[in-house]
């Protein structure tokens, strides 16, 4: 029970931090690295996860075996070390906090020695 709560109160922290943007453009702007570095380890690590969620989803059938060499990269480590490397990463990168959050995440997992 405690982590549905948990969870419902994330989608209803980000979802009222989504900032509109021109309808052309794109639906919602991505987390900023300023919020995400302020945010709970719980909700870094959720967002964390959707991000390698997505990333997996929309490679889904790409038959290359850099991606096959990727996920099992990215399955090397639990959610909770992959959110330490990158908010680390972030730390140590200070020069790359204008990207977003999932650059980081892709410069972590392209890091790893798998």
């Amino acid at each position: 029970m405690f982590h549905k709560l948990s969870l419902a109160m994330a989608c209803v922290w980000f979802l009222s931090h989504a900032v509109p943007v021109n309808a052309q453009d794109r639906p919602l702007e991505t987390l900023k690295t300023s919020v995400f570095l302020k945010l709970p380890t719980e909700l870094q690590a959720l967002y964390i996860g959707g991000v390698l969620d997505g990333m997996s989803y929309v490679s889904y059938g790409v038959q290359d075996p850099k991606l096959r060499a990727w996920t099992r990269c990215v399955r090397t480590k639990t959610l909770g070390e992959s959110t330490e490397e990158v908010v680390r990463w972030l730390a140590e990168h200070e020069e790359e906090r204008w990207s977003p959050v999932p650059w980081a995440v892709a410069k972590v997992i392209g890091a790893r020695k798998c």
